[in-house]
């Protein structure tokens, strides 16, 4: 079982005011609980592409990278992974960034991929170069998750 780690009106992980992402934090870490309490192993969590300007990007990053710092202690607690799902075109960079960068252990993190190939860009069952060196899990949605067209 997984589950998505929600996003609401107030309640972004990524925000950039303040309390929505603490707000948003709060939330995945209800989700991990209650993923773990439901016997589910991975919360998926959508992340937005990164914007490309340096004077955005940066306190992005920074927000990011905070997020993941603050929900580390949760998922190491319930023993549930997040996995990183695409959700857009040029998300795929973002993503394998994240990868990269991440200061929590590769444990703690996985990568979902879905194969859309008109609203998402993919990657040819495998992880990125950059994933793959750091020990990060590729999880591919099992034929009953992929949508039906």
């Amino acid at each position: 079982l997984d589950l998505h780690g929600s996003a609401g009106i107030e309640k972004v992980w990524y925000s950039a005011v303040e309390y929505e992402r603490q707000a948003g934090v709060e939330l995945v870490t209800n989700r991990l609980a209650m993923t773990a309490r439901l016997g589910g192993g991975v919360v998926i969590m959508h992340l937005p592409t990164a914007p490309v300007d340096a004077s955005e990007a940066a306190p992005f990053w920074e927000r990011v990278h905070r997020s993941f710092d603050a929900l580390a202690p949760a998922a190491r607690a319930t023993g549930v992974r997040v996995a990183i799902e695409n959700c857009g075109r040029g998300n795929l960079a973002t993503i394998a960034r994240v990868l990269a960068d991440l200061r929590v252990a590769p444990a703690l993190m996985a990568m979902t991929i879905r194969r859309r190939p008109l609203a998402c860009e993919s990657l040819p069952g495998q992880t990125s170069p950059s994933a793959a060196r750091a020990g990060f899990a590729l999880r591919q949605p099992a034929a009953r998750e992929l949508p039906s067209r």
